[in-house]
């Protein structure tokens, strides 16, 4: 197994890391079946895909293949067997009886082992897997979810029989091409290398829907070309979406965006260029994800949006409540379902926000649930092969469990205070560019804007774009000239009504600080002010003065 993993570890491409996974998962059902392995079960979406590898191995092993489904009973070669074989026990029965090796397979059985199913389904389950130990038989049970009985456990053996990988939606995208590049009206305009790129966007999806996303792209305007990657995109989005724990991030911000957290930055600039070909061949570790914890509104989530566009990596955020809230499914089932898709659409960014929330603080106080969910997620950090960054973020170190912040999991973890004096004016030009306050931006001279971010000392990132937005809303309605452009007394006036969290929250910033100076370093290269050295007074005597000049 371990050899298994350093070879995936060397892998060329990011795209091809789970290139052989399909052929392996197809040699272990074959090694399984030929060791009288009572009972396969098997999740995928992909019916036809895992009935025809079944069969490729059943014909090598000389069995024969009947199928059976809730609506037709057992069918062999698509024809229904002459008895009434829909209830399962019948159809479990008959594979007793069978006397010719047979490679059964059962669609959707999982909701006849499920917790809580009728004992009947289970007992009459364990006696055909005792059975089956002895005989030339093989149950293959194919489903989309993952649902075994307590019972079963001991008697099923189970695999999760991935995605399509780039060869194989590689030769998709051939065959479409031969088919839909002689035909009259059709152009085709693809080289071998866009082939290949747009073959590698498409990875993540099953073949029915890369079929459908090159699908549309030829219907649209009756070409396909490099730029159709954009129709693989939505597809993807709406697999994103159908998860429903997974969110989308579109890449609408970018580093530049970002003000301050050099250090951060400089990291995740260095962190980028492990994921070239050149960093394979110096036999580079992929990184594995990032920490950031601390003050609220000081631009950790903005990051996380933020790489998307700069890596150029889609960003797959996880809803920790919608883990615990999807109706009919488990939480562990539903935390699989967003790492298997956030694998499957590597490389990428798999984003957790607030994992502190998620998470609990100790697993001896969690509930079995948590629990779970924190171990499942701490093996996967540990052992995971793809190229999935994970990209999370907390407030207070000190609820984020200990196991989380071993080193290994994270490559690093680092500490966001307030901004400090230079990145408050680097913020403050963000958010007049934002707000296309270009024009007000170039009217402040060096003395006003030092003011500003004097006058603005302990606030965070969100609070000083707050302020600007509320001084935009003063100049939009003042009343005697409605609609005017926005005045450096606005925001002065703005920021003399912000009440910032390092005052209203001192204490509890101070312990959040404490708590994380031992395990976490600084996002910025500069020391961070001390809040109380300026008093709220103090602003207000400035800004006065700062009236007065203006009035004048």
């Amino acid at each position: 197994m371990k050899k298994e993993q350093a070879k995936e570890t060397e892998t060329p491409k990011p795209s091809m890391s789970v290139e052989e996974e399909p052929l392996r998962s197809i040699h272990r059902m074959k090694f399984w079946a030929a060791s009288n392995v009572p009972i396969i079960y098997i999740t995928s979406w992909e019916e036809e895909r895992v009935e025809g590898a079944i069969k490729k191995i059943s014909e090598e092993l000389g069995k024969q293949v009947i199928c059976w489904s809730c609506t037709s009973g057992l069918t062999k070669e698509g024809r229904k067997l002459p008895q009434s074989t829909e209830d399962p026990l019948v159809a479990l029965d008959y594979i007793l009886q069978e006397r010719e090796p047979t490679s059964f397979i059962f669609y959707d059985f999982h909701h006849y082992m499920k917790p809580g199913a009728d004992i009947r389904y289970i007992r009459k389950m364990r006696e055909v897997a005792k059975a089956l130990r002895v005989n030339p038989h093989t149950l293959f049970i194919i489903c989309t979810v993952l649902y075994i009985s307590e019972d079963l456990e001991k008697d099923i053996t189970y695999i999760d029989f991935p995605l399509p990988n780039f060869s194989e939606v590689l030769q998709l995208l051939e065959r479409m091409i031969k088919k839909y590049g002689s035909e009259p009206g059709y152009t085709v305009e693809l080289d071998d290398a866009q082939k290949e790129e747009l073959a590698k966007a498409a990875l993540g999806l099953t073949l029915d829907e890369a079929t459908e996303a090159f699908s549309k792209s030829l219907v649209n305007d009756k070409r396909l070309t490099i730029d159709d990657q954009d129709e693989v995109l939505v597809q993807k989005v709406q697999v994103i979406k159908k998860t429903q724990v997974l969110e989308y991030s579109p890449p609408e911000e970018s580093l530049k965006t970002v003000g301050g957290l050099e250090l951060v930055r400089e990291w995740l600039g260095r962190r980028r260029e492990a994921f070239l070909e050149e960093a394979r061949e110096y036999n580079l570790p992929a990184p594995k994800g990032i920490l950031l914890v601390g003050m609220p509104g000081c631009g950790k989530s903005l990051c996380a949006k933020a790489i998307s566009a700069e890596w150029r990596f889609p960003t797959l955020r996880l809803d920790m409540g919608r883990i615990f809230s999807v109706a009919g499914v488990t939480p562990e089932e539903n935390l699989r379902k967003a790492i298997k898709t956030a694998e499957s659409i590597a490389p990428c960014v798999f984003w957790v926000d607030e994992i502190e929330k998620g998470f609990p603080r100790s697993v001896a106080s969690a509930s079995d649930v948590s629990a779970r969910l924190l171990g499942h997620f701490l093996t996967w950090m540990q052992e995971k092969t793809s190229h999935v960054f994970i990209f999370a973020t907390a407030n207070d170190i000190g609820n984020v469990p200990p196991e989380l912040l071993r080193r290994g999991r994270f490559d690093e973890l680092f500490f966001v205070d307030f901004p400090n004096p230079k990145e408050r004016e680097a913020i403050w030009g963000v958010q007049f560019k934002r707000y296309e306050q270009d024009a007000f931006q170039k009217s402040l001279d060096e003395k006003h804007l030092k003011k500003l971010v004097q006058l603005s000392r302990g606030f965070s990132g969100a609070e000083i774009e707050q302020c600007l937005i509320d001084a935009m809303f003063g100049a939009f309605s003042d009343r005697e000239l409605p609609r005017r452009p926005v005045e450096f007394n606005d925001l002065i006036a703005a920021i003399q009504r912000m009440k910032p969290l390092s005052q209203s929250m001192r204490d509890e910033l101070g312990k959040m600080r404490d708590a994380a100076e031992p395990c976490a370093i600084l996002a910025s290269t500069y020391v961070a002010e001390e809040v109380d050295e300026f008093p709220l007074e103090l602003g207000r005597e400035i800004s006065r003065g700062t009236q007065e000049e203006t009035d004048s």
